[in-house]
């Protein structure tokens, strides 16, 4: 019994990972210091959160023109987090994944995403047994090869964990402790 158990759950834990790949956001993700995800075919699931007033999340990707890039927020089913819906915004093509000055980055706006869902559909994980607000998810198509970045943040300065989404080809890897312990470390409101 005790061996079938184990089993299932290893299994279920290959079959999430398989889904997405997770990573934490360990350090925090600003303009000088963006998390950089190598292919945006490959799905990934980001877990992050605006920690203050006035955070910023950055992200970045390397595009190429013709290959449709997809990006989704959703939202962990947390108290108090009801009404969060944080801000997507991609601008590019820059040379590297970088920026010099916060500025740059609204000078090369490629798309802006604002979640104006009341009341947004509930998606409910059954491998993790979590649930969350499914908010923005957009397929763009890019206007030629670069890097892209991704700014998250949220326009009425609430704080919250959210969930950044990018790709759809899957394929095993991501940080397969954090799977293990993301509900006593993430799933919580920020404080």
């Amino acid at each position: 019994m005790k061996n079938s158990v184990l089993f299932a759950l290893l299994m279920s834990l290959f079959v999430v990972v398989w889904a997405h790949q997770p990573f934490p956001e360990k350090v925090e993700t600003t303009y000088q210091n963006m998390q950089i995800f190598k292919d945006p075919e490959v799905s990934i699931a980001m877990y992050a959160s605006l920690d203050f007033s006035g955070d910023v999340d950055y992200f970045a990707f390397e595009g190429f023109e013709g290959i449709p890039a997809y990006l989704s927020v959703v939202i962990p089913v947390i108290p108090g987090q009801e009404d969060f819906a944080p801000d997507i915004e991609i601008a590019g093509p820059f040379p590297a994944p970088k920026l010099s000055v916060e500025e740059e980055f609204d000078s090369r706006m490629v798309y802006t995403l604002v979640d104006d869902q009341a009341s947004p559909t509930v998606f409910f994980e059954p491998f993790s047994r979590t649930s969350y607000w499914e908010r923005q998810e957009v397929w763009l198509n890019l206007p030629t090869d670069g890097w892209y970045i991704v700014r998250v943040s949220d326009g009425r300065q609430r704080t919250g964990r959210y969930v950044l989404a990018m790709g759809t080809k899957e394929v095993f890897g991501g940080d397969l402790l954090f799977l293990l312990q993301f509900k006593r470390t993430y799933w919580k409101p920020v404080e």
